[in-house]
């Protein structure tokens, strides 16, 4: 790839890391505070002696947000990996 194409790459890259970003802050999950860039799915808001259905319904849903915030986090992790290629590689060609 040229340098334009590369530089076009970049940008959309950062558009989709940042887009994923604000999918896990938004919905479906809320940073860890223990480790910086780290994310852990959303909680559903139940209320304490919910029925046995919304027991249920809360179940699904945290397990729909497991799996969405791990896919999430999985291609941030992909995104940030390509950026650092493309800087490295920008960096070796002026």
């Amino acid at each position: 790839m040229n340098k334009n194409e590369l530089k076009k790459l970049t940008n959309e890259l950062i558009s989709e890391r940042d887009l994923i970003i604000n999918q896990l802050k938004d919905g479906a999950g809320k940073e860890n505070p223990a480790i910086p860039g780290d994310f852990e799915p959303a909680t559903p808001k139940g209320e304490a002696g919910a029925d046995y259905d919304e027991t249920i319904n809360e179940a699904v849903e945290m397990d729909i947000n497991v799996a969405l915030e791990a896919t999430l986090e999985k291609r941030l992790e992909e995104i940030n990996q390509k950026l650092k290629e493309i800087e490295s590689e920008l960096g070796n060609n002026p």
